[in-house]
């Protein structure tokens, strides 16, 4: 039909297959979509479960203009944690506190942790359960459009990123993460097993695991000696997530999109 118009569906967020296996959404209102550009393989091997054959693995991308210097990590340096995204109960913030308080019991001094973002209205508990603990702080909001403050993020060690949330995709705070030279600790949840490599760019746990976290946060408090291949392996890596190796015309060209 002259001036029939082609549907991509580029899907943001980690929940639509999930919906369609659960039965919240009905496959088929997606029939006369010409091609769906998902973030992860997960999501496409669910598709592919619900009938569709037309799916495409595009991960989250950005366009990186800055590298910051990063600092290797000497022996006595005490270990500094991020946080960076909404906090939300389901980001995993508790877990961290959580482990906090263990790893307190033999590391108070060797590291600390600072937490960036909005705090969710309805997370009221957040700001009373870190008031106790002198080694955590709550920092506001890191505004990574401006390229300075990736010089803020690198100047710490690994991030902390636990999250169960539902609506989770490919998170962009791992890309900023390796941008700014610094290791994930993330849970299995979604796509972050396809984006970080174990011992390499960071770790993966499971998730809701205080244990878990608490271990892998203390190989790195024991072991800094790790964090300076990490860190260079992150870096490399963020390389992959910029927009310019990402969409590219033999893409656009291999998927009929121009």
């Amino acid at each position: 039909m002259p001036g029939k118009r082609r549907l991509y569906y580029w899907v943001i967020g980690g929940s639509l297959s999930q919906r369609m296996m659960k039965g919240i959404v009905n496959p088929k209102a997606y029939k006369n979509v010409k091609l769906f550009i998902v973030e992860g393989n997960d999501m496409k091997r669910e598709l592919e479960s619900c009938g569709y054959t037309n799916v495409v693995v595009v991960p989250n991308f950005k366009k990186i203009d800055y590298i910051p210097h990063k600092v290797p990590t000497n022996k006595t340096h005490k270990i500094r944690f991020v946080f960076l995204s909404r906090i939300i109960e389901a980001k995993g913030c508790s877990y961290i506190i959580k482990a906090t308080k263990l790893l307190n019991e033999k590391y108070t001094d060797r590291f600390e942790i600072d937490f960036y973002g909005p705090i969710d209205k309805s997370y009221t508990a957040f700001t009373e359960m870190i008031s106790g603990l002198t080694n955590v702080d709550y920092k506001g909001f890191l505004d990574l459009r401006e390229s300075r403050n990736y010089d803020i993020l690198a100047s710490y060690d690994a991030m902390l990123f636990p999250t169960y949330w539902q609506g989770e995709g490919f998170p962009g705070v791992a890309i900023d993460a390796f941008i700014s030279g610094i290791p994930v600790i993330a849970s299995d949840w979604h796509f972050n097993k396809d984006i970080i490599v174990e011992g390499q760019t960071g770790f993966v746990i499971p998730p809701k695991d205080t244990e878990s976290l608490y271990h892998a946060m203390e190989r790195i408090i024991l072991h800094t000696e790790i964090l300076g291949n990490m860190s260079d392996s992150c870096q490399q890596e963020a390389k992959k997530y910029s927009v310019d190796n990402i969409i590219t015309m033999e893409f656009l060209k291999k998927n009929s999109i121009i």
